[in-house]
């Protein structure tokens, strides 16, 4: 942000050994992500996610990028992710039980780190019908975070090669390992039951041929694929849960038309695809919180042939960075930026605003395939809480940011809840 006030819309960063620039412009984020997306892509600035995900839909572009994404497509339809719905209520209703039987259900605790644990399970039985609980759910919860860490600070010109066995790097190495154990064992697993596969991701990714070769994904290629579901999956959910959960707290009249609004449209049945359409004004809710906490806050580019840009010459083989964490804050688009205010999506207001003025699920070839799936989970999880307690953020709390690959409240998210009779 100070970036933007002190130099304007294209911002150069002197960064030795290479050029780069920062953009926020709604205008220009579209020329970059949509208009001229082939000059920009990923390219070397995804090397550091490739450590972790190789080449998978999330790190890849053009000709290896495009069978990737035809083959994934379908797994993500509407009619595809609408499956998952009750399975994503139960897991909720069910950690909300043992909340409820705690010694103490009125303690408080980490509602980022619960989130955290329910996102990671509900990945697991979507992607692999595996219950990722107690002991395995600890390991790779630990293993998604030292990967992450690993990979945003991979560009450190001062950190050794994987090779050399420094704490960070036996850490990581590690991660890949519980990654490739995990996934590989339930890939055998698989591949040994004679039964009825079961309805998930991985069902429908060993079913997916490519339209255009007749050919499936590799043992590899699916390694890749279900790699990035699993850490991208819950990890932007989980972040996206934490923060909408503290601006409740924080407003406590935006939390109670939430409610109000649960009550009208759920009364006491149980929440369904459909009824979630129905649920505006939590899609408002859940809108803002990502226009102040977008799940990634910086998007990398690798420029392929010079441009212009809001009147500045952008060389080929410099780096573009894309910030809607600044495009969602910036005073000439959103009146009183920092403050926390959903009526900003309804529609009328989103109508007179560019159209990526808000891009949380990014935008052009690369927006993100499961933004269905993050949506109606993130709804069915505010749900299945606000119907059963009020969770006050603990007096003074305050989660600190924490800017690395994804936006996590650094100390968590502090809260005591207050259960309904």
């Amino acid at each position: 942000m100070h970036c933007l006030n002190e130099h304007g819309d294209v911002v150069r960063i002197p960064v030795p050994g290479n050029e780069w620039f920062l953009i926020s412009h709604p205008d220009h984020v579209k020329r970059v992500l949509v208009d001229q997306a082939r000059n920009y892509p990923r390219g070397g600035s995804y090397d550091r996610f490739r450590l972790i995900f190789d080449k998978s839909i999330g790190t890849t572009d053009g000709e290896e990028w495009r069978p990737l994404r035809r083959m994934a497509q379908p797994a993500f339809h509407r009619e595809s992710v609408s499956k998952m719905a009750d399975m994503m209520t139960r897991c909720s209703e069910e950690m909300l039980e043992q909340w409820a039987k705690r010694e103490r259900p009125e303690a408080s605790f980490d509602v980022a780190m619960a989130m955290q644990q329910l996102t990671l399970r509900i990945i697991g039985l979507a992607v692999f019908s595996v219950d990722l609980r107690a002991e395995t759910a600890s390991e790779l919860g630990h293993a998604v975070v030292d990967a992450l860490e690993y990979a945003a600070g991979a560009s450190n010109p001062f950190r050794m090669p994987l090779t050399v066995p420094t704490p960070a790097n036996r850490r990581f190495n590690r991660s890949l390992e519980i990654f490739a154990r995990f996934i590989y064992e339930t890939l055998d697993a698989r591949a040994k039951d004679e039964g009825e596969p079961p309805p998930d991701l991985l069902s429908m990714l060993l079913a997916t041929v490519d339209p255009e070769t007749g050919e499936g994904l590799s043992r590899e290629q699916l390694r890749n694929e279900l790699l990035a579901y699993l850490v991208a999956g819950h990890e932007t959910s989980a972040n996206t849960l934490s923060w909408l959960f503290f601006m409740l707290s924080r407003h406590p009249l935006v939390a109670r038309r939430v409610e109000a609004e649960l009550a009208e449209v759920l009364g006491d049945e149980a929440p369904t695809v459909a009824k979630l359409d129905e649920l505006r004004y939590l899609d408002q809710v859940i809108h803002e919180t990502m226009r102040l906490y977008p799940p990634a806050f910086m998007l990398p580019r690798e420029v392929q042939s010079e441009d212009n840009i809001g009147g500045y010459t952008i060389p080929a083989g410099a780096w573009m960075l894309v910030s809607p964490y600044v495009t969602h804050r910036r005073p000439d688009i959103w009146d009183n930026p920092e403050g926390f205010d959903p009526d900003r999506f309804l529609p009328e207001a989103v109508a007179a605003r560019a159209p990526l003025a808000h891009f949380p699920f990014f935008a052009g070839p690369h927006k993100c395939i499961g933004q269905v799936m993050a949506m109606m989970e993130i709804k069915l999880v505010v749900a299945a809480m606000l119907r059963r307690c009020r969770l006050d953020l603990v007096p003074g709390f305050e989660p600190g940011l924490d800017a690395q690959v994804t936006l996590r409240p650094r100390h968590g998210v502090l809260v005591t809840p207050c259960w309904r009779t």
